[in-house]
């Protein structure tokens, strides 16, 4: 507006005046709308969130403006996410709060990373009444979040299990009937029975499939195992290794809970970081989740016979072992099978690995070059030793779960339920 009348001077010289009165009419008008920008009233900028972040999920944020002003007030809200902490949301959104209104506009974090994250001070932009000028002033004060391990996917199997709709997530049903010697009761049939336990008289009687549910044991142990050293801090997408296995454990820990076992808790590396002896209740799920929420990958060695000393000692029930680690390294697979077999003379180890989307995949491509040729050869001596790995593990009387990252969670609570029904321990 202010350019267009100056261009008139190249062919009018006169019109140098009327362009430079032009000029300041805008700049005066331009530094009256901000004035008024910014007496337009108070805002209250509140930013609302889960007290934890979830690993990994899309978290949900939503800022809430208040307004105390006597009009309408066009905003800008420009909340930066904290670092390490991936946006998913429209940038700088335009809000029309009314006169004494209230107005929200939610975005999504993805954090990556588990710990304490800082969010910062939220840019405000108040618009003028001419639409001419922003005035800037300060949001949601700067605040600490703090990331924990996928809690949304804990929530999902909660729901669901509420609604009897586990499969809807791709869980076997957690239940607590089992395969004992006492009858129990009769129950409709579901994909999960075994046709040995239809009754067929009650069958006929119903009209529909009946099984007989025989009671199982309950309260029994289960203890989770994660190996936190170098090996885990491999990533496979946005997350690690270990993130990885610390999603799938608080799931397993959720269903092993509800399901009346006594949950226990076993960090180790180089040497063993914190132990937890198996408990039940919802207090014990919080002690794993605080456990779990800042731990990280160390970049050493990893002591399998440590840690199977410990459990050995510690543990007097038979006890499922959940065994979360990798067996990338060869050179590590001796002491592994050694701690599985220590285990496996009182209890049940199962042992659970992130498989690498990557490596399956290149030895599957078709090199296009030399360079492709090594990468394919090695993809595959790797992938070979891992093969060879599991099968010496399950020789060894070792349970073998592994999985892409995406499907660890519910295959590692599917491989609990079928351990439970199955009454193996």
């Amino acid at each position: 507006m202010g350019v267009l009348p100056a261009t008139a001077v190249v062919v009018e010289p006169t019109a140098l005046t009327l362009a430079a009165l032009w000029d300041t009419v805008l700049l005066l008008a331009f530094w009256l709308d901000h004035r008024a920008a910014r007496r337009g009233g108070e805002l209250v900028v509140e930013r609302l969130r889960e007290r934890r972040l979830s690993l990994g999920e899309r978290n949900r944020i939503t800022l809430r403006v208040t307004s105390f002003a006597d009009r309408p007030l066009t905003l800008r809200l420009m909340a930066a996410p904290p670092a390490g902490v991936r946006r998913e949301g429209d940038e700088g959104a335009l809000l029309t709060v009314p006169a004494f209104g209230r107005r929200e506009t939610s975005y999504e974090l993805v954090p990556d990373r588990r710990g304490d994250h800082e969010f910062g001070c939220t840019r405000l932009l108040v618009l003028g009444p001419l639409g001419l000028a922003w005035q800037e002033r300060q949001g949601a004060s700067p605040e600490t979040a703090r990331v924990y391990p996928s809690l949304l996917s804990v929530k999902r199997l909660q729901l669901a299990a509420h609604r009897r709709n586990q499969h809807s997530l791709g869980f076997r049903k957690v239940r607590r009937d089992g395969e004992g010697d006492e009858f129990e009761k009769l129950s409709d049939y579901s994909s999960d029975d075994e046709f040995r336990r239809i009754d067929w008289k009650a069958t006929a009687r119903h009209g529909r499939p009946i099984t007989r549910v025989y009671e199982a044991e309950r309260s029994q142990n289960v203890v989770i195992a994660i190996d936190c050293g170098r090996m885990m801090a491999a990533r496979c997408g946005p997350l690690t290794k270990l993130d990885a296995a610390i999603n799938a454990a608080l799931l397993v820990a959720q269903a092993a809970l509800s399901a009346d076992d006594r949950v226990g808790l076993l960090l180790f590396a180089d040497r063993v970081l914190t132990y937890l002896p198996p408990t039940k209740g919802r207090r014990q799920f919080r002690a794993i989740l605080e456990a779990l929420y800042s731990v990280e990958a160390s970049l050493t060695w990893v002591d399998y016979r440590e840690a199977a000393r410990t459990l050995r000692h510690r543990l007097r029930k038979r006890t499922l072992i959940c065994l979360f680690t990798d067996l990338l390294d060869p050179e590590q697979s001796d002491d592994l099978l050694d701690a599985a077999r220590v285990l496996r003379r009182r209890h049940l180890p199962l042992c659970i690995t992130t498989a690498d989307p990557g490596i399956e995949a290149m030895t599957r491509t078709t090199p296009a070059d030399t360079g492709d040729v090594y990468r394919r050869v090695a993809a595959t001596e790797a992938d070979d030793e891992r093969r060879a790995l599991k099968r010496t593990l399950a020789a060894a009387g070792a349970r073998v779960l592994d999985a892409a990252p995406g499907e660890l969670s519910v295959a590692a609570v599917n491989a609990y339920v079928g351990i439970k029904r199955a009454g193996a321990l």
